[in-house]
């Protein structure tokens, strides 16, 4: 999926049109200070919001957002999804939430077999459920141990970047605003190299180590995959991640941030 079919697949028509419902007796009857989003090629109502609410069409913020990927040699992706291969757009519930997915090939960093990039995740929607946002984090792509690992939260300061910006009650959007946090974290991006090195070369006591993955594993999955010889701080703070990127008890978020908390402690206890 290319940048134009992206914009082609969000351009779909919307309307503000007055809510409203029918009477017992078939007439119409208007609800007071409420508008519908409507799709007008289906004819699905998306969402009902306070008149005050400003409609911006996906396509208004998703052009500018491709224009950014491109002058920062961003590409889309596809993402793994609970052990499929999706499209890097997701549209869901007819429309009322986008996500897009993309990362920065020109940015990896190389540590040892591991290959590491910056991802961002762009997220909008009609029904009020995630607003405008821009979440960008590390993502690792290829690794010593099986699956792509979640890599959120901060690491040692070069961690996630998270802009949550509701469009509601006529607020004006500077999608600028976006493109200046992606050049930010880029620009950072780079010296998170010299802080996964230092994990690499960090080892974390033997029983804290085990205490880590208990925690945040299980001691089930620490009596099948964990051996006591892996206390090397990167190699430890990838089996959590790997862990957690397939187990999503109480959704994606909680996993990464038992991810981010498992980092925490990690770095503590490294020597």
């Amino acid at each position: 999926m290319n940048q134009a079919e992206i914009l082609k697949a969000v351009s779909f028509p919307v309307k503000m049109m007055d809510a409203g419902y029918k009477d017992n007796l078939g007439n119409w009857v208007n609800i007071p200070d409420r508008k519908a989003i409507v799709r007008t090629d289906t004819h699905e109502a998306l969402a009902i919001h306070s008149d005050q609410y400003k409609l911006i069409p996906y396509q208004q913020m998703v052009e500018p957002l491709l224009q950014q990927l491109d002058s920062e040699g961003g590409s889309l992706v596809m993402r793994q999804g609970r052990g499929v291969r999706q499209q890097p757009l997701r549209v869901e519930s007819g429309g009322r939430r986008i996500w897009i997915e993309s990362s920065f090939n020109d940015y990896a960093i190389q540590i040892g077999k591991d290959r590491i990039l910056p991802r961002l995740t762009y997220g909008n929607s009609y029904d009020g459920t995630a607003s405008y946002r821009g979440i960008m984090g590390f993502f690792q792509v290829s690794c010593t141990n099986i699956g792509a690992l979640i890599k959120p939260g901060a690491l040692r300061g070069f961690g996630s970047m998270n802009i949550n910006r509701k469009h509601i009650g006529g607020e004006d959007i500077e999608f600028s605003d976006l493109g200046k946090h992606i050049k930010s974290f880029l620009s950072n991006f780079g010296n998170m190299a010299e802080s996964l090195q230092g994990m690499l070369n960090s080892r974390v006591e033997t029983e804290k180590a085990r205490e880590i993955m208990i925690e945040y594993a299980g001691s089930r999955f620490v009596d099948k995959h964990y051996d006591d010889g892996t206390n090397n701080a990167w190699e430890l703070y990838a089996k959590v991640t790997n862990y957690l990127t397939f187990d999503y008890k109480g959704g994606t978020q909680q996993s990464e941030r038992r991810a981010a908390l498992a980092l925490a402690q990690i770095q503590q206890e490294m020597r």
